[in-house]
């Protein structure tokens, strides 16, 4: 008689239904998400030119990228992606009279899509919307556009939303990385009262998955000779006391585990 499989921990189950936390001012991300997709296509419907506005509305999707990064580096990450967006939508339309052309263009597309969006690390949501903005380009009913123009509108609608991304540079230059400072503090003080209890491992990993995007925006996303002011140095010096605090808790913690 063979032994019964192996039962899954009861954490595993639970985390395959448990709805995980939204992301900080997550409602900032979707209401500037929205006019950048909505406006280019209430101009071309104003312009009584719908397609050229649905056209111009996927540079729009440029809004979804860069939440978080500061702001010079989100500027250069946001302008290469508009112009991603602009060149596979001209890449698609281009080709889209030639059916075997569209496959090899819009596979050959994400595969270099993919590559360097994992050279660049550029997040959620990936390659994929560009691969998808390809395969749009090839089925866009515009015939009257040519490619170039249509690559123009996406570029419009890009810029449009790399506009509305950066306005926060404006009132608060700095306010990605108080924003990282600060997530990573309230994650390292919910694991301190974590700690003994059934959320522990929980909280431990959280904190130390915000510790890291924490650093990562101070320090790997800065310029090399970024300008060093008293606040951007209170944040660092905030930063690396959070970092030897969660240090400090996490061997408090397995010294008190090791003596039960």
């Amino acid at each position: 008689m063979q032994p019964p499989p192996p039962t899954p921990p009861p954490h595993l189950l639970r985390d395959l239904i448990e709805m995980r936390p939204a992301p900080p001012r997550h409602w900032l991300f979707a209401l500037r998400a929205t006019p950048c997709m909505g406006a280019p296509i209430l101009a071309g419907w104003l312009a009584r030119d719908v397609p050229a506005g649905l056209m111009a509305s996927i540079g729009g999707f440029t809004a979804l990228y860069g939440s978080g990064r500061p702001y010079l580096n989100r500027a250069r990450q946001l302008a290469l992606v508009a112009l991603a967006f602009a060149l596979a939508v001209g890449l698609g339309l281009w080709v889209a009279p030639v059916p075997w052309a569209v496959v090899v263009t819009v596979a050959a597309f994400a595969m270099l899509s993919t590559w360097l969006a994992n050279a660049l690390q550029i997040g959620p949501p990936g390659a994929y919307m560009f691969m998808l903005a390809c395969a749009a380009g090839t089925a866009m009913p515009a015939s009257h556009l040519t490619p170039l123009h249509a690559a123009s509108l996406v570029l419009g609608g890009g810029a449009f939303a790399w506009l509305l991304h950066m306005g926060g540079a404006l009132f608060r230059p700095r306010g990605p990385e108080r924003n990282a400072v600060t997530a990573a503090g309230q994650a390292v003080a919910a694991y301190i009262d974590a700690v003994g209890g059934v959320q522990e491992s929980r909280a431990r990993h959280r904190a130390a998955f915000l510790l890291h995007e924490a650093w990562t925006t101070l320090v790997n996303r800065q310029p090399a000779r970024a300008r060093r002011n008293s606040r951007f140095s209170r944040l660092r010096t905030l930063n690396r006391e959070l970092h030897l605090c969660f240090a400090d808790t996490m061997a408090a913690a397995n010294r008190r585990r090791q003596r039960c």
